[in-house]
């Protein structure tokens, strides 16, 4: 008896074990609005857990698992909400036609009896009972008067009512055709995410060919690059200063293909002011540019010229991007504190007039990372520019 106890109390276990597993963030996305909602808070449950574990290629792959999954249902919750919307407005639009069809004819009525009542409009008591025979003919009109006000009265509350309903009606049908389209604003995003994170889980595992050593290198190239970044905006790096340059001179060209702990081609762009960094879409005017950020807003709102010539090729904004959140990079920083851009010509700009100035920080990996800086004229304000070669 107490062996068969004992194996209850394991099975019983192991049942409650299989059931808390079939809830969590895997494979399985369920159908149901409210099962998603549980789905998606596990997910996101996941993902906070993932983030303080020790940072390996199987945990970013997981990461980038869990984010995908996230991602997926989140579509599939937002598709249930827009399809419920639609039937909603299908039977709003049902609704609406009727109550429009019974207040032309409540209308319709009420015209009728307002001429109706105009023709027949009070006579003075005394005339009323000097056309009639008898007082028992007087008091039969008057009594039919009194039901003719009470009917147009009766009527006329039933045209308001309608009236208020079909406004109240129509007013929820505008309101749920707003959300449909914010839901379907929001899924185009969703679904551009979903393409971005399965093109970052790709892409991380041709960069590493599924190898801990080459992500840990990656890893680690992208700490020194963030180090080397973060010390220069800090004014630690090894400069000399050059000469006065004026707003639009040529003062260095980006460097083609990889460069000290970066992959790829880009300008790296930082404005600071009292050595605070700025978002620089604050201070550049609108011009072309091709999105490749995976989402990251392009919103420059200012009046200065850009250092590159367009179309700007946009790899990654300021602040929390697309890219911290939700790809492997988020592992080594939470914020960008520039943009990373490239254009149709490698040639590098001033921003603005100033004094120019030329530098390197040698970080953890020994690697030099060139720069120059301007120091705005007449303002505290410094632009740094990054994965550059001096002129």
């Amino acid at each position: 008896m107490k062996i068969l106890k004992t194996l209850l109390l394991f099975l019983l276990f192991f049942t409650s074990v299989q059931l808390v597993y079939s809830a969590q963030c895997t494979d399985n996305i369920p159908s149901t609005a409210g099962d998603l909602n549980s789905y998606i808070a596990d997910c996101q449950n996941k993902l906070n857990s993932l983030k303080n574990e020790k940072q390996t290629l199987q945990a970013a792959i997981l990461t980038l698992d869990s984010k995908i999954r996230l991602t997926l249902a989140q579509i599939t919750l937002t598709t249930k909400e827009i399809s419920q919307l639609e039937k909603d407005i299908a039977t709003l639009s049902v609704v609406v036609s009727d109550l429009n069809t019974q207040l032309d004819k409540l209308s319709s009525v009420y015209v009728s009896r307002v001429v109706e009542s105009y023709k027949r409009r009070d006579p003075n008591p005394l005339v009323l009972f000097a056309s009639s025979d008898s007082l028992t003919n007087y008091l039969s009109k008057k009594k039919y008067l009194s039901i003719i006000k009470a009917r147009d009265r009766l009527i006329l509350g039933e045209m308001t009512s309608a009236k208020q309903d079909y406004d109240a009606q129509k007013e929820a049908k505008i309101i749920k055709q707003k959300q449909i389209k914010d839901l379907k604003d929001k899924l185009v995003i969703q679904q551009q995410d979903l393409s971005s994170q399965q093109k970052s889980k790709k892409d991380l595992l041709i960069i590493t060919a599924n190898s801990e050593t080459k992500y840990q290198s990656l890893l680690s190239q992208a700490k020194a690059e963030l180090e080397a970044i973060n010390a220069i905006v800090a004014g630690k790096g090894q400069e000399q200063f050059i000469k006065e340059i004026n707003k639009g001179d040529a003062i260095a060209s980006i460097i083609q293909g990889s460069s000290c702990n970066s992959s790829g081609t880009h300008l790296h762009l930082t404005i600071s002011d009292k050595s605070i960094v700025q978002n620089p879409f604050n201070y550049l005017k609108t011009i072309d540019y091709l999105n490749y950020s995976g989402g990251d807003s392009f919103s420059p709102s200012g009046s200065w010229d850009w250092p590159i010539d367009g179309p700007i090729s946009f790899n990654q904004g300021y602040g929390e991007t697309w890219a911290v959140r939700n790809t492997w990079a988020g592992n080594v920083y939470r914020f960008h504190n520039g943009i990373d851009i490239s254009g149709s010509s490698p040639t590098v700009r001033a921003l603005q007039s100033g004094g120019l100035y030329r530098g390197s920080y040698t970080g953890s990996n020994g690697c030099a990372l060139k720069y120059v800086r301007i120091d705005h004229k007449d303002t505290d304000i410094d632009s740094f520019y990054l994965h550059i070669n001096y002129n």
